[in-house]
């Protein structure tokens, strides 16, 4: 399918035309097919006139009052599927019209981000900590962050999508809540902060008091660190060493 010219492209098409009377060199010059140009000069010749005919292309099998309920479905239910959509819209139309219908409102369907499973406690404290520390500046070059990883040797490949708008990827209501599962892993741990980073310490077996104190002496007298620096535990309970 040829692409749509505007009435811009159109009236330039006609007065280059007037101009040379050689469609070959219209074509060549405006980078349009020829037979496009040719087109649209005789229709000029005809009707004296560039505009479109009314009521050209096809026509549109919904209205804006159907669009609307399918846009609030996908805003009311957005796990459901394009199928599971078309189900409840009932408009009588095919997958594609649902899909180029929520594309026109910036609806697509994207993989949900997965966000560690917290209680309204574990939003609570957090957000504390954030908001007493939301003036710092220079106290952040002297903070060490840690933290260990899994990876998993056999990911899951989730194809789950959700209907969201740009810049809702992480509203509650697109994420996805995810435990870490089986499957094989790799266990790490290592910390970075303002100019540098640690070592990447692979960690055997399960994590206690002992084993990460280990990890800790080891990373303190092996790495040069920043004057005056502050520890930042995750708070994690893997993480939790004996007093003293």
């Amino acid at each position: 399918m040829s692409r749509q010219l505007s009435e811009f492209q159109r009236g330039r098409i006609v007065g280059a035309y007037e101009m040379c009377h050689n469609a070959h060199l219209v074509s060549r010059t405006l980078g349009i097919p020829r037979s496009t140009v040719r087109r649209w000069i005789r229709r000029y010749a005809q009707s004296k006139t560039v505009a479109r005919k009314p009521g050209s292309g096809g026509l549109r099998k919904t209205s804006a009052h159907t669009d609307r309920i399918l846009y609030r479905l996908a805003r009311a239910h957005g796990f459901a599927t394009c199928n599971e959509l078309l189900a409840h819209w009932k408009a009588g139309v095919s997958r594609m019209t649902v899909l180029r219908r929520l594309h026109e409102r910036h609806l697509r369907q994207r993989r949900p981000c997965r966000v560690p499973l917290l209680t309204k406690e574990h939003r609570r404290t957090r957000l504390e900590w954030a908001m007493s520390r939301c003036h710092w500046r220079a106290q952040w070059k002297r903070i060490i962050w840690s933290d260990e990883s899994r990876f998993l040797l056999h990911p899951m490949d989730g194809r789950m999508r959700v209907w969201r708008l740009p810049g809702e990827r992480l509203k509650d209501k697109f994420v996805v809540e995810a435990m870490q599962a089986g499957g094989g892993s790799v266990h790490v741990w290592g910390a970075i902060w303002t100019g540098g980073r640690s070592e990447l310490i692979q960690l055997q077996g399960s994590v206690n008091a002992v084993r990460y104190g280990e990890v800790l002496h080891h990373f303190f007298t092996s790495t040069v660190l920043p004057a005056h620096f502050v520890f930042q535990h995750d708070n994690a309970p893997a993480q939790h060493t004996d007093p003293g």
